[in-house]
């Protein structure tokens, strides 16, 4: 029953306030360390990174652009798991981050490590095949990272610019009786029923009229 109610509990965590800032700000916080450390051991000769900073650098976003991959993938075991269904919304981002830190971690291995000889870039991918494989990794990582989830699609589908094409499908409650640009099939026809209906209200109201006042005078049939 205790493991119940703690399941329970756990099941009904709702998503903190302000969470989506607090992990949009974490999640910068090791690139900002990489190109500190990297800024500072290559100007002022410091060794945060060791004695080969770019090489350390150069692992330390690889290892991060693996995390926020494995980050991104537990998103769905913890909606299933836990219930947890709003950490779907911020998937998307664990993603972008896991494309941005290997895009700085191919970057950091192209302009500072080989720094685009293409003919050291052949000897490095032959003695190291799995920079062939990263650089495949990355190149697929980028129609993901350019993918739009439903939702933001839903959202582009009510932006201010699509908002003329849907004023056209408002109803218009006096188009079928003011000769508006009523354009459906049929609607010809009601207009002509309505406009009849109208007259032979007008004409039994004059009558009516009528009536009341010729009453002493006139005998009517």
């Amino acid at each position: 029953m205790a493991a119940l109610g703690l399941m329970a509990r756990v099941r009904a965590v709702r998503e903190p306030r302000r969470f989506g800032v607090a992990l949009f700000v974490l999640s910068c916080v090791p690139a900002l360390i990489a190109v500190a450390a990297m800024a500072s051991d290559l100007t002022r000769r410091t060794r945060y990174f060791g004695s080969d900073p770019i090489k350390e650098g150069e692992h330390f976003l690889g290892e991060w652009t693996l995390r926020f991959l494995i980050f991104t993938l537990m998103v769905t075991p913890i909606r299933q798991l836990l219930g947890w269904n709003w950490t779907a919304r911020h998937r998307r981002t664990l993603g972008l981050f896991a494309f941005a830190y290997g895009l700085m971690h191919w970057l950091t291995y192209a302009l500072l490590d080989v720094q685009l000889d293409f003919k050291d870039l052949v000897e490095d991918i032959a003695k190291r095949p799995y920079i062939l494989i990263g650089t495949a990794g990355l190149l697929l990582l980028l129609p993901l990272a350019n993918h739009k989830n439903d939702g933001e699609a839903g959202r582009e589908a009510v932006e201010p610019a699509a908002q003329p094409h849907l004023s056209r499908l408002r109803p218009r409650p006096f188009s079928l009786l003011d000769g508006g640009e009523g354009r459906h099939r049929g609607s010809a026809h009601v207009r002509v029923d309505l406009r009849r209906s109208v007259r032979l209200s007008s004409v039994e109201a004059v009558d009516e009229r009528l009536r009341r006042i010729l009453s002493p005078t006139v005998r009517w049939a």
